[in-house]
C-alpha cells in the first residue's frame, strides 16, 4: 500500500511543480521479465473447460455475389457445435466505424478474398478449421478492378456502390509552410 501512497505523492508534488509524469525518466515494465522471457500469458493462451474454437471462413473469389452457402456437412460433422454467417448476427452486421459498408459477415457481396463470409465453431481448433474448409459457397463472379488509378477513373468497375473511395477527408491544421521553414 505505500508503493500506491508514494505514486500518489510523487504525482501530486510534479504537478504543482508543472512537471511531466514520465518524460525523461527510466521507467521499468511490470511485465518486462515476463516477455523478455516469452513467458507472458495471453488471453489466447487460455484454455477454459468446455470452451469452443471459431475459425473463420473467407470468399476464395474478389468479387462477386453470393449465389449459395452450403455449410451442411461442416454441420454434419462430429464435435461441431454450429456455423455462423450473417443470418446469425441479430443486430448490425458492421465489423468497423472507419468503412461503415463493411459488414462483419458477408451478405450478398463479396468485395475482396479479405471479406468473411462466416466462421465455423468446434470444440477444437482442428475441427474448426476443418469445419471451415468444409463449407461450400458458390459465386456468380463480377467484374473486377486491381488497379487503384483505374478503379478512380468515370467508367471504371464499381466495387461499392457508392464508387469505389472508401472513405474521404481533409485534414488541415496549422501552416505547412512555416512548419517546413521551422523544421531542421
Amino acid at each position: 500500500m505505500s508503493e500506491v501512497s508514494d505514486f500518489l505523492k510523487a504525482v501530486k508534488e510534479k504537478g504543482e511543480e508543472g512537471r511531466l509524469l514520465y518524460v525523461g525518466e527510466s521507467l521499468s515494465r511490470v511485465d518486462g521479465l515476463e516477455k523478455v522471457l516469452g513467458k507472458p500469458v495471453y488471453t489466447g493462451d487460455m484454455l477454459v473447460q468446455g470452451m469452443l474454437h471459431a475459425k473463420l471462413f473467407h470468399s476464395s473469389v474478389p468479387h462477386a455475389t453470393i449465389r449459395e452457402i452450403d455449410d451442411s456437412i461442416a454441420k454434419g460433422m462430429p464435435r461441431v457445435a454450429g456455423v455462423l454467417t450473417w443470418r446469425d448476427i441479430p443486430g448490425i452486421n458492421e465489423s468497423a466505424a472507419v468503412l461503415p459498408d463493411r459488414p462483419l459477415f458477408s451478405k450478398g457481396v463479396v468485395r475482396s478474398t479479405g471479406d468473411i463470409i462466416g466462421a465455423a465453431v468446434a470444440e477444437t481448433e482442428v475441427i474448426a478449421r476443418e469445419a471451415a474448409e468444409a463449407v461450400k459457397v458458390t459465386y456468380d463472379p463480377l467484374p473486377t478492378v486491381y488497379d487503384p488509378v483505374e478503379a478512380m477513373r468515370p467508367g471504371s468497375v464499381k466495387v461499392h456502390e457508392g464508387g469505389n473511395v472508401a472513405k474521404q477527408m481533409k485534414i488541415r491544421k496549422g501552416d505547412v509552410l512555416k512548419g517546413f521553414a521551422g523544421s531542421p
